[in-house]
């Protein structure tokens, strides 16, 4: 379950960033198959350090010109993304 507490941590480790739209390339080394993240995807994707907890995470995203849905918003965002990657075994948590 994650919750604002929880910190999650790299499974997959191997990733690109394709600068010119915002997208994050990573790939599964289980399963080889590369999968892109959107531009919110990528941005979550690098804030996760295996330190910073999703409310860290939400505080930051919070922060970026970007951010306008309220912060209540960006964090039921950050849930639902990392729930699904945690389901597909990208990330682990504590």
């Amino acid at each position: 379950m994650i919750i604002e507490e929880t910190v999650p941590h790299k499974i997959w480790r191997v990733s690109h960033d394709l600068a010119e739209d915002g997208q994050v390339a990573v790939f599964d080394e289980a399963s080889s198959d590369l999968v892109l993240f959107n531009e919110f995807g990528g941005l979550v994707w690098n804030e996760i350090d295996g330190v910073k907890s999703v409310d860290a995470i939400v505080s930051s995203l919070s922060q970026l010109p970007l951010a306008v849905p309220p912060r209540a918003e960006i964090f039921v965002q950050v849930k639902v993304f990392l729930s699904d990657l945690l389901e597909r075994g990208a990330i682990s948590v504590s």
